[in-house]
């Protein structure tokens, strides 16, 4: 829980223009999504300046379609799990009652 928090504050120092105090929301949701869900990744751009002397550092996520995780083959696995597991419920019961 500690190394996600610092990693949000990293994230969130990371992304905070220089000279602003606080990030806008939705550079604070990209950083949540990245650091807590895990969604998106930073890609990070450097472009030097006409003198050299500053650069820029743009963050954009770049989003993963979140899919779903009961897909058909889960959902046919679920099921054959769940009748075998009640399937040696009764075999044991009545080997233990019979």
């Amino acid at each position: 829980m500690k190394t996600r928090l610092a990693e949000l504050l990293a994230e969130l120092r990371a992304v905070t223009p220089a000279g602003a105090d606080v990030p806008t929301a939705a550079q604070a949701t990209n950083a949540v999504n990245i650091v807590i869900h895990g969604r998106g990744s930073r890609i990070q751009i450097a472009q030097a300046d006409r003198d050299a002397s500053n650069s820029a550092v743009e963050a954009a996520p770049a989003l993963v379609p979140d899919s779903p995780f009961w897909t058909l083959g889960r959902r046919v696995g679920a099921a054959i799990v769940g009748v075998a597991t009640v399937a040696a419920a009764v075999f044991a019961a009545i080997q233990i009652w019979g």
